[in-house]
């Protein structure tokens, strides 16, 4: 099931009313819209700041691991027309 929803005042509120017993046990997953950056990193960095979220580890932008990145050949056809030929 998922249910749609939003934070007020440090709580998740359902947009729909959702009948389950107390105590019962749900997992929440959140999901951010791309188009609020700004928004996303705050909330982000409050979740962890509270224990709720594990820390994301920085992004690689060293160029420096890359330098000497070469792609692996392999022969036979491309991986994408041996997916296409399968689903048929």
């Amino acid at each position: 099931m998922t249910y749609r929803g939003h934070i007020s005042g440090g709580h998740i509120l359902l947009d729909e009313p959702l009948r389950l017993p107390d105590g019962a046990e749900v997992h929440v997953q959140v999901l951010i819209a791309d188009d609020e950056p700004v928004k996303s990193t705050r909330l982000r960095q409050a979740l962890v700041a509270r224990g709720l979220l594990e820390p994301q580890p920085p992004h690689g932008k060293d160029p420096e691991r890359f330098r000497n990145w070469r792609p692996v050949v392999i022969q036979g056809k491309p991986l994408s027309q041996t997916i296409i030929e399968e689903r048929r």
